[in-house]
């Protein structure tokens, strides 16, 4: 069975949607739908992203994404530790502690040690606005 071809719109949309983190953002930027309601935006977007082929395309998008981003961090994690490694001089009997700290900082944070934990409690305050007028029950 062959692969359905995205048209460009389609392709533009699959982009935009991983892009914006928006249904309706990527709808209207693709499609140059100004003049369409919200509710036509998300009942079309609902009908894209059920498309096997659309769906297909943004998950290939997010896997390129993901590799990217792994093959960055490795990158960095790799650096840091050869700054480390470069801060310290046994034979110099030299010691960079500013660069050999911020490096160790980067791989403690990237391996999941110093995080910042907040705690919050109480109220926090949250007013919930009735923005539709009630329906009339005397109609």
């Amino acid at each position: 069975m062959s692969e359905k071809r995205l048209t460009p719109k389609q392709e533009a949309f699959c982009v935009a949607y991983l892009e914006l983190a928006s249904g309706s953002a990527a709808y209207r930027s693709a499609y140059g739908a100004g003049k369409m309601s919200d509710m036509s935006i998300r009942s079309a977007v609902s009908r894209m992203l059920a498309l096997p082929h659309i769906s297909q395309r943004i998950a290939d998008l997010r896997a390129q994404v993901a590799q990217v981003a792994v093959v960055d961090t490795a990158w960095v994690v790799e650096k840091a530790k050869k700054v480390v490694e470069l801060s310290v001089d046994p034979k110099e009997e030299t010691y960079d502690a500013k660069a050999a700290v911020s490096a160790l900082s980067l791989l403690a944070k990237h391996v999941g040690g110093f995080t910042d934990k907040v705690e919050h409690s109480g109220n926090v305050g949250v007013v919930v606005e009735r923005r539709t007028p009630p329906l009339d029950d005397d109609a």
